[in-house]
């Protein structure tokens, strides 16, 4: 996940770091859990199609003031892609039992795929959780190897080209 954007609505998600980080802060009055998660959508011709359900899946939390790596895993669904399709990955924040709110928004490029595998994700946030002055502060960080926001095993596949040939062969003499 980098702090380089594509445009105004989404940073890139490839798969190395950027030099410098970017962060989203985001608060509440009260001492409360904050919660992390991502939903994604497959982005075809325009049109996004969600592939989680609605509701942000590989979900961290801290209770308690704190900062560093979190992690949880998400299998997504196989789905069908056409090769110039790309994956959008959108990171929420919750605190309490709040709604979900959108933190930031990244992008593959286009992938050349046919197909993303249903295989386990692993999502690592770099998360922090301050209380103080009687408000809770949740802050997602990404962009660099000291705030490394990833996915690992994100997997997709190309389905292998047929090439007809036809096979003559001489019967008989």
């Amino acid at each position: 996940m980098q702090s380089d954007a594509w445009d105004e609505t989404f940073y890139k998600l490839l798969t190395s770091n950027t030099e410098e980080g970017d962060y989203n802060l985001n608060s509440e009055s009260g001492s409360v859990t904050v919660y992390w998660g991502i939903r994604v959508w497959k982005l075809h011709n325009g049109v996004e199609t969600e592939i989680t359900a609605g509701t942000p899946v590989a979900q961290v939390s801290r209770s308690e003031n704190g900062s560093g790596i979190q992690s949880n895993t998400y299998t997504p669904n196989q789905t069908p892609l056409d090769t110039t399709d790309t994956i959008i990955v959108r990171v929420y924040i919750k605190f309490g039992s709040g709604s979900w709110v959108l933190a930031a928004s990244f992008k593959t490029d286009a992938l050349g795929a046919t197909q993303l595998d249903s295989v386990e994700w692993t999502v690592y946030y770099y998360t922090v959780r301050a209380y103080y002055a009687a408000t809770t502060r949740g802050q997602y960080n990404w962009g660099y190897s000291g705030t490394e926001s990833k996915i690992t095993n994100f997997t997709w596949s190309v389905a292998a080209a047929v090439i007809g040939k036809r096979l003559l062969l001489g019967v008989g003499k």
